[in-house]
């Protein structure tokens, strides 16, 4: 296995740095120790810092598998693993061994938009859908988009999506699990870490692909699993005819035509589901609309949980007890139960907190942070060359730093000892200040 290495970089595009708060739960006690573990340490984050989206150019490469990429030497790319199993990571390599040299050839430039998961609608729109979209806003050469051969409905998905990015069917080249030798492969390394980090550059593309088409649809959304059946509601037709008299439209999105999926959540302002593939097109939401993500108790996935931040939902986690028998790969893919309180709080008109958005956040930002102090208090800031901002929000704030002479790090973790281990100022811009939290000037 190998690495990037700098010479396979074409160039890097700069992605934001953002703050996302831990969710807000209802019976978030459920989760287990172990699900939890997994996702305390990104839910308690807060900051996370920009980086650099690196596209690379890899010559004469063999991909296989779920995007497994294979350099000529036969090394496995490492950054090309993203959530394969060892299994599958075997049997590419030894198809890559039995068939890489007879593979056919694709030539010309063709960049990467396959990974673990490529079946998923929600991972194409938001993980695999915005490579292309950035290659091609930096590539100075006409593109072509290598995608995981899918039947229909998906495969319609894959071309009306890259059409709307101005990516043509035949550009689109297909592929199976089998081998294939790429000419010039285009890489794209950094964009999303599915369950740890979500670039806000990936929910731009999807701002841009969906800003012509105009909301078309009811206020309150009751996503369906339709014919999905893991994670299904139990006693699901009574409860569906409950949402229906309070008001609630019933959809599974997936009978719909890619642009009126995106049409129908423009619309919303109230939208309930499952976590699931259907429920990723939250990301096409109005930024303040209503969102209850309904999450089997021992699901350990963040994926939404960026998509709800970075979109700027009021989003409340709902974790279910599950029952019955295991109907899927995972765990947790077992039927969901509702709770009387939960459907309660469902059905009640009452809108969810508003999050700041994240032009709002930047203002308070803004306002409490000074570069200029930061670096001159941190004189080994400033001899180190780094971003003073990364460096108070990533480490900065542990070591007792302040931010600038109107924010004191120390006295707001002790007058507010119920925020924990989480980044002060980061706590007071995400709800702090909407709950009359306090701050103190450095004396």
């Amino acid at each position: 296995m190998r690495a990037l290495r700098p010479s396979d970089l074409f160039c890097a595009v700069p992605s934001p740095g953002f703050i996302m708060r831990p969710p807000v739960q209802r019976h978030g006690e459920r989760i287990p120790p172990e699900a939890r573990a997994v996702m305390q340490p990104t839910w308690q984050r807060g900051w996370f810092g920009p980086r650099d989206i690196r596209i690379c150019v890899l010559e004469n490469v063999i991909v296989a598998q779920e995007g497994l990429v294979f350099t000529a030497d036969g090394s496995l790319l490492a950054e090309s693993v993203r959530q394969h199993t060892g299994n599958e990571v075997a049997q590419a390599r030894a198809m890559v061994a039995a068939h890489g040299h007879h593979a056919p050839v694709v030539r010309g430039d063709v960049v990467l938009c396959r990974k673990r998961g490529a079946v998923n609608y929600g991972h194409w729109i938001v993980e695999m859908l915005p490579m292309a979209w950035l290659a091609a806003q930096h590539w100075p050469h006409p593109l072509r988009v290598m995608v995981q051969e899918l039947p229909d409905p998906m495969r319609a998905v894959q071309l009306h999506s890259l059409a709307r990015l101005g990516l043509s069917p035949s550009a689109v080249v297909p592929a199976g699990v089998a081998p294939v030798r790429v000419e010039r492969l285009i890489f794209v390394d950094g964009l999303t870490e599915h369950g740890g980090y979500l670039s806000p550059l990936a929910l731009e593309c999807l701002d841009r692909l969906a800003g012509p088409i105009a909301p078309d649809g009811p206020d309150m959304l009751w996503i369906s699993r339709g014919a999905v059946p893991t994670r299904r509601l139990q006693d699901e037709d009574a409860i569906l005819a409950s949402a229906r008299r309070a008001g609630f439209t019933v959809l599974d999105p997936s009978t719909l035509p890619f642009a009126a999926q995106i049409a129908v959540f423009k619309a919303a302002r109230r939208i309930v589901g499952v976590m699931g593939a259907a429920l990723a097109n939250m990301a096409f939401c109005r930024p303040g609309a209503d969102l209850f993500a309904l999450a089997p108790a021992a699901m350990s996935d963040t994926f939404f949980w960026f998509l709800a931040g970075l979109t700027g939902l009021a989003a409340e986690e709902i974790r279910c007890e599950q029952t019955g028998p295991v109907r899927g790969l995972a765990a947790w893919d077992r039927d969901v139960q509702l709770d009387l309180d939960v459907l309660a709080r469902l059905f009640d008109p009452a809108p969810l907190p508003a999050a700041p958005g994240r032009a709002e956040m930047d203002t308070r930002l803004a306002a409490l942070f000074a570069a200029a102090y930061y670096l001159a208090a941190n004189p080994d800031v400033a001899a180190a060359g780094v971003d003073p901002l990364d460096h108070y929000m990533g480490t900065g704030w542990r070591e007792g730093r302040n931010p600038s002479a109107a924010f004191d790090t120390r006295r707001y973790l002790t007058a507010h000892p119920d925020i924990g281990h989480f980044n002060p100022l980061a706590h007071f811009i995400m709800s702090g200040e909407a709950e009359g939290r306090a701050v103190f000037a450095v004396v």
